[in-house]
């Protein structure tokens, strides 16, 4: 009798490299904690997954990356869910792009996303998921 296949696993990416404009912010197991991560006492000691609201509101009405917590300029970028995308709107702070490059790598919240058929759809064809 032969072993069951083992159960496919999700890959987790090497750790990403922290960008120079992130390399004096405070980190916690080999991550930069972004600026407007909920954290007690202390930076290096983050509520992965949960945001302060009063950094959220400040990075909004100051326009700061939610990475970096500093001032946005020029070219920003946004992660948005295809839902918030058809709806028109962003519900979290822009980043500077090598700030949006590294989170991309190194969160588990966005390296693991996986769409459903319903959501990439709905980037594809707009028209067609508002119809169903």
């Amino acid at each position: 009798m032969t072993d069951p296949k083992p159960a496919a696993r999700e890959t987790v990416p090497a750790r990403a490299a922290i960008p120079i404009r992130l390399a004096a912010a405070p980190s916690a197991h080999g991550m930069v904690v972004p600026f407007v991560t909920l954290a007690h006492r202390d930076r290096t000691r983050p509520v992965w997954g949960k945001l302060d609201p009063t950094r959220l509101r400040d990075t909004l009405y100051r326009k700061l990356c939610q990475i970096c917590g500093d001032p946005l300029t020029d070219r920003v970028v946004l992660y948005i869910r295809p839902s918030d995308y058809l709806r028109g709107i962003a519900v979290e702070p822009g980043l500077h792009p090598e700030c949006g490059l590294y989170s991309k790598q190194a969160c588990p919240m966005l390296f693991s996303r996986r769409f459903g058929d319903s959501e990439a759809l709905s980037v594809a064809n707009p028209r067609r998921v508002a119809a169903t």
